[in-house]
């Protein structure tokens, strides 16, 4: 119950925070306040969904989605990508569905299907890692020092940098996705710390949605 109640108030929350930034950066007029700036944006909103629901939105989503894997070199890296994403959404869809909003849980063929995408999940992440940790290993060699302040840092992150701290915050998240699934499986345990583990691996879950929303909304705005 409690789980229900953090994920639903932060998922809710940062998408929420993000659209409505989003949503004032395309105001064409200058924006009003109170209920009638609320109104606008829901209004907005609305007709954004409506939009991506349609035909040409769902060709302009296929078309953005075939750009970012084209811009990664080599096939490997590509199907890791494709992997990645295409497991990560349905484990996100299936876990947070089933656990939000049904009391009993995961079960049946989506559950069969949740491991399936977890171990496709695991080897893509894993492969994922081997060519990006190079990159993404040079946090501190993506600022300039010479240009850069703590304090100018702290405000306004560079692009290269926030999408580092937010690829090993998914990296690490998924690891622990990956050892407390196997660890909830595994007989060894009493039924107290499977139990446990399953806690982490909701929060882990939690963690790793939050951390790709901000990386979509971060792959999907203009660069700074």
């Amino acid at each position: 119950m409690i789980f229900r109640f953090i994920a639903l108030v932060t998922i809710l929350g940062i998408a929420g925070r993000l659209t409505y930034r989003r949503f004032r950066a395309a105001r064409a007029i200058p924006a009003r306040t109170g209920f009638t700036r609320l109104a606008d944006y829901f209004f907005w909103l609305g007709k954004s969904a409506s939009r991506l629901v349609r035909p040409e939105g769902r060709r302009h989503l296929a078309s953005g989605y075939k750009s970012w894997v084209v811009g990664y070199p080599g096939q490997l890296l590509r199907w890791a990508f494709i992997g990645l994403t295409a497991s990560f959404a349905y484990l996100a869809a299936s876990g947070f569905g089933f656990a939000v909003f049904s009391p009993r849980g995961l079960f049946g063929i989506p559950l069969l299907i949740h491991v399936l995408a977890g171990g496709v999940f695991a080897l893509s992440l894993a492969v994922f890692l081997l060519f990006r940790v190079k990159e993404h290993a040079e946090l501190v060699g993506s600022i300039e020092a010479k240009s850069f302040s703590l304090g100018s840092v702290l405000k306004n992150p560079p692009r290269r940098l926030l999408s580092s701290v937010l690829f090993w915050i998914f990296i690490l998240s998924g690891l622990v996705l990956a050892i407390t699934a196997l660890g909830s499986m595994l007989p060894h345990f009493s039924f107290e710390t499977q139990v446990g583990l399953i806690e982490v691996h909701r929060y882990s879950a939690l963690i790793s949605v939050l951390v790709a929303i901000f990386a979509l909304d971060l792959a999907s705005s203009p660069e700074r």
